[in-house]
This record gives structure tokens, sequence and C-alpha cells, in this order.
């Protein structure tokens, strides 16, 4: 079935679940040979009102199975085993006192509550879930966070706060989350991270900002998220690389790309030694310094493509590079690129195409035959490379 989703319509009529359960059963029984060895996932069901179908993703509609596995509306491919508990939970307690509808569910570990709209969820409204890992709270227009909204949640391992409209997070909202190690963040409405904002996060590794409105970054912004290994920051309102802020970091990846960053300089990137890659497509790059990547000796991948560069200083000086893409610039093929007319040619990389000099617009940096070229600076064809 893929990533198809599964709904049971059942009507508030129904005598019990009684005949649920039969259904689930005799569907998992027709699947038993592939699903044994895969842990059963929750199943959509839609309740009707006054005769009428509603299918809705909201929490307050689905299936609750206490076998402790998860809570949750799409499914991916599985359903639950013969034996799965289900709960209906009461949906003006859901949202009312969360805590209340929830404190029962112990056993817990993945909880979705994604596309369900304005939710108000008061302080300590996970409270008791002591086995839940992963919570989805996207797409509530949740607005800003509570203070101590997470409290009690210390197993938490991955939280989805996408798309909620949250402008602001204070200090200490995230610091009972221990063992966090991922966090989303992306469609949201952030424009400065400050100090402290991260705090309590000793355990995160991957942290995605993409898409906010993000035009400040604290030096002290990741200091707590010491153990950063992943981060996410494209489609902000950045103007310059957050160095300070990142160079204490042990990124292996760093994806910086549809900012609005003119130019890289050559301590950018100075401490990330661990990274492997780097993507800044899509930033408005006019400049890159020489030996802006030099200390990246890790590097695998570099994404420069999309912008406004003309010609690009060599490269030589990164020995894991695999791939590179340079597309969609306005490229000069004068002698200054001679390196990359050898590299791409040896390497994988996306086609380069000159735009300039005229003679040579249009064509592919690697197939030429020309190696040094003229940029207009010659009498006729010659090539003239006396300046570089």
């Amino acid at each position: 079935m893929g990533s198809a989703f599964v709904h049971l319509s059942l009507q508030l009529a129904m005598p019990s679940l009684r005949l649920i359960l039969m259904i689930l059963a005799s569907i998992s029984e027709r699947r038993a040979s592939s699903s044994q060895a895969s842990p059963p996932t929750a199943v959509a069901v839609s309740a009707t009102s006054s005769g009428t179908m509603v299918d809705t993703p909201c929490l307050a509609n689905c299936l609750f199975y206490t076998d402790q596995l998860r809570i949750t509306c799409p499914i991916q491919s599985k359903v639950p085993l013969p034996g799965t508990q289900l709960l209906q939970p009461n949906q003006n307690l859901l949202w009312s006192h969360p805590a209340l509808a929830l404190e029962h569910q112990k056993n817990m570990t993945s909880l979705h509550l994604r596309g369900c709209g304005h939710t108000n969820f008061q302080a300590a409204a996970f409270q008791g879930l002591e086995s839940l890992l992963y919570l989805y709270m996207n797409n509530l227009s949740l607005g800003n966070l509570r203070d101590g909204i997470f409290d009690g949640m210390e197993h938490l391992s991955f939280l989805d706060l996408d798309n909620n409209r949250i402008a602001n997070i204070s200090p200490g909202t995230f610091l009972p989350l221990k063992n966090l190690a991922g966090l989303h963040l992306r469609d949201n409405l952030l424009t400065n991270l400050h100090d402290n904002m991260f705090q309590g996060l000793s355990q995160l590794r991957w942290l995605y900002l993409n898409r906010n409105r993000i035009s400040q970054i604290s030096e002290n912004a990741f200091r707590a998220p010491s153990k950063l290994r992943r981060l996410y920051l494209q489609g902000n309102s950045l103007t310059s690389v957050p160095s300070n802020a990142i160079n204490i970091l042990k990124l292996s990846i760093l994806n910086l790309g549809s900012n609005h960053i003119h130019n890289i300089s050559n301590v950018d990137f100075k401490k990330l030694r661990f990274l492997r890659e780097l993507k800044l497509g899509g930033t408005e790059l006019v400049n890159v310094s020489p030996n802006s990547f030099a200390s990246l000796k890790r590097l695998r991948t570099l994404d420069l493509s999309n912008n406004n560069l003309s010609t690009l200083p060599s490269l030589s000086l990164l020995p894991a590079l695999q791939r590179l893409h340079l597309e969609g610039n306005p490229w000069l093929c004068d002698c200054r690129l001679t390196w990359l007319h050898t590299w791409v040619q040896e390497e994988d990389s996306e086609p380069v195409t000159c735009q300039s000099p005229p003679s040579l617009n249009g064509h592919r940096l690697g197939r030429t035959k020309v190696v040094l070229f003229s940029a207009g600076l010659g009498h006729g064809d010659v090539p003239m490379c006396f300046d570089c």
C-alpha cells in the first residue's frame, strides 16, 4: 500500500468495537507473512455525527493502541496485529484538559497530534506519558509554546513542531527534554535565535529550522546543543554565515541554502573540520574568498548552485570532495576556471555552462576543447592569461 492512508468509517450507533477488532484481525491474517517482522501501526478511524461522514486526521477521531507502539491516524503499510487493545478518547476532555485525557496512556511510545487546528495545551499537558519517544505536534497553530508544556518528558527522543506559527521560544522551554535527539521547527515565524533558546537539549543531533524568518543568530544560540551534527537553516533571511554560532559545533551537515548571503570569507567555516555536506544553493552568492573551504578536509558534497558566481577559487584542497553542484551560475569561463575544466571531466558534477565570454555562451565547460580562455583580452581567438 506504500504511503497510502487507510480509513475505517464507523457510525456512533455501532454497538461496540468488537466488529472493528474482527475486521482488523481478518486483514492482519491475510498479511501475516509480511507483518511478522514489522511493528504494527495505528489505523485511522473516522467517526460520524448525525449520519454525516467526517474524515479528519485529528487525534479525537483516531483509534488508540496501548501496545507500547503508537497512536496515529495515517498509516504507512501495516495494520494492527490481533490482540491490540483499542481505546476511544473523550474529545471534549482531550482539547480542554489533554493531561487528563492522556493520563492512562503510560505505555504509549508515539503520539500524533498533527493537523487538528488550534489547540490550547497547558503546562505539563503530557505528564504521565512515561514511555513516549516520538511526539508529532505539527500543523496545530500553537502560536507560542507555554512554559512547562514539556514537563515530565525526559525520555522523548523526537519532537515535530512544524508549521505552528511559532514566533518566539522562551529560555527553558525545552529544558525537560534532556534526551531529545531530533527537533523540527520548520515553517514557523522565528526571526531570532537567542541565547538559551535550546537550553537543556544536550543530546540534540538534528535541528530543522527551514523556512522561518531568521535573520539573527546569537553567538551562544547553539552552545547548549553542543552535540548537534545536522543543522538545516535554508529558506531564512540570513545575510551572512553565522560563523560565531556554528564554529563551536562538530557539524556533519549544514544547509544554508535560499538565504541572502552574498559573500563567503575564509573564516566562515574555518573550524567545521567534520563537515561532510555543505549546501549554499540559492543564497545570492557573488563572491567566494580564496581558501574559504580549505579546512573542510572531510567535505564530500558542496552545493553552490543557483547563485550569482562568475568565478570560483580552486577547490584542490578538498581531497574528499565527490559532489559539486555549480549549475545555475553566470560563469565567466576564463583561465581562472582552468582547474574546474579539469575537475568536471574527472569527477561527478552537474553541468557547468559558460555565460561569458560571448564566444562560449551556452557551452558546457567540460565539453569545450579550449583549456585556457581569453575572456576577450587577446586579439582574435588567442587565449591570454597573463593576469591570472
